[in-house]
């Protein structure tokens, strides 16, 4: 869903990290190549040629941003060797995707021989790194992703600082009139965390953090948005953290509260039609310098 949203909205998205992801449209929207070809390998590896030819008739007919905004963009791509679930090698086609939509080689990183389980890695909050996979997708492995996410972005960051509850706010993710969350699969709220300096006017960053399957707040509550580790370095760096929710719903095959890489909500799922990405934009939007202090009643 990261790179979807960098691909679509490149104009706004300045660059992407990627962990245990496969390539921009892998699914081509079919359920078994999402989970026989974009994770496990048993057909094969995504088809990079109906990407790149897809990615082309998407932005002749303006169904996405020019891949000209990509050229100066930071990507980041990690894969665990413990991992289970994402194939190393699927992981891998990024780097590939990316450099056939012309960015430099230098301006991607990839870390896939990083010791870790289908999760995302963290100093010392929880599962044993070598866990495969396992509840709430997040691993001690004395290995900060927030840092090395937002470092690869931003650059040098201050000295990280212990987050505030106070500084967790909500924002609305009903706010496209043409849909309600529960009809594309996501939470009435996203959650954001605020810095204080940011709340006293400082001009901050914002990144958007989006949780994996099986990572919404109904299956493990608040965890990925307090312990991924980004909110300390959010609050010493000026850096506003933007978490939005998915909701599990089985009337649109979505059981394991994924985002939608693979088609569920809508044909256009990996466009600027679609409408999870639309909403995420949105909340974007809102949180521009030139909206945050209009709209501060948005945020509760």
């Amino acid at each position: 869903m990261a790179g979807q949203l960098h691909i679509a909205y490149s104009h706004q998205i300045s660059g992407v990290a990627i962990i245990a992801g496969g390539p921009y449209l892998c699914s081509q929207g079919n359920t078994t190549l999402a989970l026989y070809s974009c994770m496990m390998t048993a057909l094969g590896l995504p088809n990079l040629k109906m990407i790149l030819n897809s990615i082309q008739q998407f932005e002749k007919m303006r169904e996405i941003d020019s891949t000209d905004n990509l050229i100066n963009d930071k990507v980041l791509l990690l894969s665990g060797t413990h991992d289970t679930v994402v194939n190393s090698d699927v992981v891998q086609m990024n780097q590939i995707l990316y450099e056939n939509l012309g960015l430099p080689p230098h301006m991607i990183t990839s870390q896939l021989e990083i010791p870790f389980g289908h999760a995302f890695p963290t100093l010392t909050f929880g599962n044993s790194c070598s866990t495969p996979k396992a509840p709430p997708y997040i691993s001690a492995c004395n290995y900060d992703a927030a840092q090395v996410i937002l470092e690869t972005f931003y650059g040098t960051l201050n000295s990280p600082q212990k987050s505030v509850s106070q500084n967790f706010y909500t924002i609305s993710q009903n706010n496209l009139s043409a849909y309600k969350p529960s009809e594309i699969s996501m939470a009435d709220d996203a959650i954001l965390y605020i810095p204080k300096s940011c709340q006293n006017g400082n001009i901050c960053r914002l990144h958007v953090a989006l949780h994996g399957c099986e990572q919404t707040i109904d299956d493990i509550d608040d965890l990925f948005f307090t312990k991924a580790g980004y909110n300390e370095w959010a609050e010493s760096n000026n850096i506003i953290i933007l978490y939005p929710q998915v909701r599990k719903s089985l009337p649109l095959s979505n059981p394991h509260g994924c985002w939608d890489w693979f088609g569920y909500s809508s044909k256009k799922f990996a466009t600027k039609d679609a409408p999870q990405m639309q909403v995420i934009m949105e909340n974007i939007e809102a949180l521009s310098e030139e909206n945050f202090r209009a709209r501060s009643q948005y945020y509760k």
